[in-house]
């Protein structure tokens, strides 16, 4: 599918579609159902995802500079190595999502859940993980300098060689 730079595609179904290193910059795909689609090295920068189902898509090296994610569904989405930074995925569910190697510095992730995530080795500096659900998630040498999981649910979270200076952990659940 050939798609140009702003597109609408807002409510479409998209799902398992092949939009391998598709430009889909300023797109509006709120609401879109994208589940099991192929958006690897996908362009989303700026692009409007909120309320999206991207349940079990895969996205690896996907760029999403400041697009706007909120409220979608991303439970078991690749995302590694992609690249996110600013993006907004405040209220999301991202349930055993793979995050292994992500950019993400500055992301919004307030209030999601993340249960069972990888984000071994994730670039989350300066992110607002403030009241997610982290449960069971694994943070092997996530660089999390200067992130926001004050309210976040820690419990068994592995944070082994995860960078935590300046981390606020503020009412955080840690078991």
């Amino acid at each position: 599918m050939l798609f140009r730079s702003g597109v609408n595609l807002s409510g479409a179904d998209l799902t398992r579609a092949n939009l391998n290193k598709a430009d889909l910059a300023r797109a509006n795909l709120s609401g879109a159902k994208l589940q099991g689609a192929m958006l690897y090295a996908a362009r989303l920068d700026l692009a409007n995802v909120s309320k999206a189902d991207l349940t079990g898509a895969y996205m690896g090296t996907a760029r999403m500079t400041r697009a706007n994610f909120s409220l979608a569904l991303l439970a078991r989405v690749d995302l590694r190595r992609a690249r996110m930074p600013e993006a907004n995925f405040s209220g999301c569910d991202l349930s055993e999502i793979w995050l292994d190697g992500a950019q993400m510095r500055g992301a919004n992730l307030a209030g999601s859940r993340m249960e069972k995530a990888s984000m071994n080795g994730a670039e989350l500096a300066d992110v607002d993980l403030s009241g997610a659900d982290l449960t069971e998630s694994d943070m092997l040498q996530a660089n999390l300098r200067g992130a926001d999981l004050s309210r976040a649910n820690l419990s068994h979270v592995n944070l082994r060689q995860a960078d935590r200076k300046s981390t606020r952990l503020n009412s955080s659940h840690v078991a």
